[in-house]
């Protein structure tokens, strides 16, 4: 029973972006990534793919020092800045649920202009938004979040953006960890529907996050269509009723 889950998980498992854009021969010239950390798979990317540019962000100050000593060797590549994407521009606290900077796990929440003034813009990082950020006059694009827990945030503040991406890779949370993670899968999930997306790969298995892969619908045939609504049916029927009246995931 044990391989018979485990391939069934596999079978619509996200094994990477790239990956899955060769194999559906999705062609994009530009790459946002939020959430970069110190810019090690961003560095894979640029290795594996024939990808124009980069557009990477992270807002924890010990990755994005690396990121940045990194990134150095391709300026002509790599646009990169210290700040978080959100749906709106401001600022936001940093908070480390290990106490540690820089280990992948900061979590980021919009501030007052109060709370600003509070602990100062030292304790802080800029916020802005992917339409703000993204150049109108670029066509085809791809996007990677990995901002954990923040995703429907992200895609809120980027509807101009999104109109040009054709192939998102999104961490999402599908149950609570903690006050600071929720679960935004299902958020996520209609955010995309109304952009034009249907998923393509999403984690099935009894976790509390994992990847998804969504893509624009043009780029699916009879095939890849009914896939996508069979996974979406399956997160919903796994994800909203059944690990959760069975006490998973644990």
């Amino acid at each position: 029973m044990g391989k018979f889950l485990n391939g069934f998980y596999e079978t619509f498992a996200n094994p990477g972006l790239a990956i899955i854009a060769e194999k559906l021969g999705i062609k994009f010239d530009f790459l946002v990534e939020a959430g970069c950390h110190d810019g090690s798979d961003t560095l894979k990317f640029l290795e594996n793919t024939k990808v124009e540019l980069i557009f990477a962000f992270e807002p924890d100050r010990t990755a994005a020092q690396v990121a940045q000593t990194n990134f150095a060797k391709f300026p002509d590549r790599v646009r990169f800045k210290q700040i978080a994407l959100l749906d709106a521009p401001g600022w936001a606290g940093i908070y480390s649920p290990t106490g540690v900077e820089g280990d992948g796990s900061t979590i980021f929440r919009n501030l007052t202009e109060n709370e600003v003034a509070s602990i100062g813009t030292k304790s802080s990082t800029p916020v802005s938004t992917l339409d703000l950020e993204i150049e109108t006059s670029l066509s085809k694009g791809a996007l990677w979040l990995d901002v954990e827990g923040a995703a429907h945030l992200v895609i809120s503040g980027g509807a101009r953006t999104l109109q040009k991406i054709q192939i998102c890779q999104i961490e999402v949370d599908m149950h609570p960890t903690s006050k600071q993670r929720q679960a935004n899968y299902f958020k996520v999930h209609e955010q995309m529907k109304n952009h034009g997306f249907l998923i393509y790969c999403a984690p099935l298995h009894p976790g509390y996050f994992g990847d998804t892969i969504y893509i624009r619908c043009k780029s699916f045939n009879l095939k890849t269509c009914i896939r996508a609504k069979s996974l979406g049916s399956l997160m919903k029927l796994l994800h909203g009723y059944v690990y959760p009246n069975i006490g998973k995931p644990v």
